[in-house]
Order: C-alpha cells, then structure tokens, then sequence
C-alpha cells in the first residue's frame, strides 16, 4: 500500500516545517522547484529556487529568527489524469525574538504542487501577511 497523495503533501510540509525552525537551509530546500515562484508576505516575489535559497539563508541567519510555521487547512489533489498537481491552503506564523519578547507575524497562503519523478515540489507558493503582534 502506498501512501496517498494528500499523505505525502502533509508528511512534506511537516518536514518542510521542522527545516525552517532548525535552520536547515537544504531541508527548507528540498520540496521547492528549480524553476518555483514565491510571493512573500510582504508582496516581494522571488522568481527562482536560488533566489528562494538566497531568502532563506538570509532570514536564518538573523539572530533574531524563531521560526515561520504553515499550517495546512485543506490540500486538493487535482482530478485530471497524468496532471500531478494539488493545491495546498492553510495560515502561517512567524516568530522573531525582540528585547520585549517575541513578535509574530501571521496571515494565509496557498502553494501549488508539481508531481515530479522526484515526489512533489513546489511550483509556487503567495503569502500574505494579515497581521501582527
């Protein structure tokens, strides 16, 4: 028996998750596409995985970096044959740490997923932040 599509998106994410919050640039790596397109929370977009690299090794080098969290809500696995793609929604959270303690970022997003020979990637990820504390 394998493990269902949707499954496998949720074990990913999971994975991908526990990467932002040890700082494993390769882990945080691993699920996005060569050719990915991420539009940040703030409206920046990242046109390709090495400018997503680039971000991320950035954010994880700041002293003040927690973690950033995504919380799927639903991952839809589309219905056309030989297709391979999912859409995953849900909210995220990031943490910083400040003399005052720490403050979050939160909003929502959505993902686009590619089934590829390797598994499933990424192909293009929109936050967006709706608020903070």
């Amino acid at each position: 028996m394998t493990e269902s599509d949707e499954a496998q998106i949720r074990a990913l994410r999971g994975r991908h998750n526990l990467a932002l919050a040890m700082r494993d640039l390769d882990g945080a790596m691993a699920i996005v596409a060569a050719d990915a397109v991420l539009v940040a929370g703030n409206g920046g977009i990242l046109r390709s995985k090495a400018e997503i690299r680039k971000a991320w090794r950035s954010e994880f080098a700041r002293s003040d970096y927690v973690r950033y969290v995504r919380t799927p809500e639903t991952i839809e696995i589309g219905a056309l044959p030989d297709e391979g793609r999912a859409a995953e929604t849900g909210h995220w959270e990031g943490l910083v740490r400040g003399i005052g303690g720490d403050a979050r970022l939160f909003g929502r997003y959505l993902v686009h997923w590619i089934k590829t020979p390797k598994g499933w990637r990424t192909i293009a990820d929109v936050y967006v932040t709706l608020g903070g504390s």
